[in-house]
C-alpha cells in the first residue's frame, strides 16, 4: 500500500510539473501546438523581413508612379512670378464688374449668327486684301506659261471668301478620302453641295493664296 501510494504520489508532482510546463509554453508561443499539415514545402520563415522591406519599396515606387512628374520649369512658374516688364504682354487685371457678354444677342439668333460674332467683316476684310496682294506678289514675280492655272487668277471678294470658309467647315463634317472627291461625279463621293458653291479649280486657287499677311512686311 505504501508503494502504491507513493507512486500516486510521485505521478501528481510528474503531473505538476508537467502542468507548469505546459502553461509556460503556451505563455511563451500561443501557436506552439499549431500543427498545419497544408503548410508548403516552400515556405521560408526567414524571408519575413526581406518581404515587408520589398513591401515598403513597391509602396515607394507606387507612390513615385502615381504623382504626376513636375517638370522643373513648371515649378519655377508656379513658385517664381515676376512683374511685367519690357516687352512683355501687360498685366490683366480681372473686375468681375465687366465680366459676361459685351453684346447683347437675340433668343432667335441663328448659328451663322453666332459665328459672325467672332469671324468679323473686320476679319473677311482683311482675308481678302492680303489674299489678293499674295497673289499680285506671286504673279509678278514668277513666269507662267499659257496653261497654267495661275494665270486665270481673277481678285476675290468678301462673298466668295464667306463661301471658301462655309465649304471648308462642311468639309471638316462629311469627310472624303481626298479634296478632288468633293466635285466627283461618281456615285460614291457625289454630292450637291460643293459643286453649287465654289468650282473646284476656283477653290484650289484660293486654297493657293490665301492669306492673312503682308509678305514684305
Amino acid at each position: 500500500m505504501s508503494s502504491r501510494a507513493k507512486k500516486a504520489k510521485l505521478n501528481d508532482d510528474l503531473i505538476n510539473q508537467m502542468l507548469e510546463i505546459d502553461s509556460n509554453s503556451s505563455n511563451s508561443s500561443e501557436f506552439s501546438d499549431f500543427d498545419d499539415t497544408d503548410e508548403d514545402v516552400t515556405y521560408n520563415p526567414n524571408s519575413s523581413e526581406s518581404d515587408d522591406e520589398s513591401d515598403v519599396e513597391e509602396s515607394i515606387n507606387d507612390e513615385k508612379l502615381d504623382s504626376s512628374p513636375v517638370s522643373s520649369s513648371n515649378t519655377m512658374h508656379i513658385e517664381v512670378w515676376n512683374d511685367v516688364t519690357g516687352k512683355n504682354r501687360k498685366q490683366f487685371l480681372f473686375n468681375n464688374t465687366y465680366s459676361g457678354l459685351k453684346i447683347y444677342i437675340p433668343p432667335d439668333s441663328s448659328a451663322l449668327d453666332i459665328f459672325k460674332l467672332f469671324f468679323t467683316t473686320e476679319i473677311i476684310d482683311l482675308i481678302v486684301v492680303e489674299t489678293n496682294r499674295n497673289a499680285e506678289q506671286f504673279l509678278s514675280t514668277n513666269r507662267l506659261t499659257k496653261s497654267s492655272r495661275f494665270a486665270k487668277w481673277i481678285p476675290t471678294n468678301e462673298n466668295e471668301i464667306q463661301k471658301f470658309f462655309g465649304l471648308i467647315i462642311w468639309m471638316g463634317l462629311v469627310q472624303m478620302p481626298a479634296l478632288k472627291d468633293y466635285w466627283c461625279n461618281s456615285t460614291r463621293y457625289k454630292n450637291y453641295v460643293a459643286h453649287k458653291i465654289i468650282p473646284r479649280n476656283r477653290f484650289e486657287l484660293i486654297l493657293r493664296f490665301l492669306h492673312f499677311s503682308d509678305n514684305e512686311k
